[in-house]
């Protein structure tokens, strides 16, 4: 196969040396900012995270749970039962009780999990010292995020736990 010489010569003019274009290129387009900090990767961030629960801050065992419903007051709704506790800590314990009348037991994982991410997100508005036992109902598996939040807002307003209202 015979290649033209010819047709690449013509082509040739047309090609813009790489250190030309760059000047056009840096004459056209506004300065770059000047080397220097950048902003944070938040990714990176190691400041703590305000809204962690530890697990330090959970009812454990059956002994802890149980002296909070002998000795702590309840409130109830249609959802879920509230059950307080002061405490000699200067922080909130929770814990959860989901039995299996709610439903089978992913049913039973996803509630306490909705009523742990609540309580995580109002942690900041509870005041503190207490142990809390919530207590699912049947009616809890088939209910909505928002109705949930309602339910466990207006208990922890009846048991004046709850210091400020929560933002949705």
């Amino acid at each position: 196969t015979n290649i033209s010489t010819k047709a690449c010569s013509a082509e040739a003019g047309a090609r813009i040396s790489e250190a030309h274009e760059l000047t056009r290129r840096q004459k056209r387009s506004s300065p770059s900012s000047p080397a220097g900090p950048q902003a944070p990767d938040r990714r990176l961030d190691t400041t703590p995270r305000p809204l962690r629960w530890p697990s330090s801050a959970h009812l454990a065992s059956r002994a802890q749970i149980e002296r909070v419903r002998v000795s702590g007051r309840s409130w109830a709704s249609q959802l879920a039962v509230l059950v307080a506790a002061p405490n000699d800590l200067g922080f909130n314990r929770l814990g959860t009780t989901v039995s299996k009348r709610v439903g089978s037991a992913v049913v039973r994982n996803r509630v306490r999990r909705r009523i742990r991410e609540i309580v995580r997100l109002r942690q900041h508005d509870l005041t503190p010292g207490f142990d809390i036992l919530i207590i699912a109902r049947p009616p809890s598996a088939s209910a909505s995020w928002n109705d949930m939040c309602g339910a466990l807002d207006g208990l922890f307003r009846r048991a004046r736990i709850l210091v400020r209202p929560a933002s949705r």
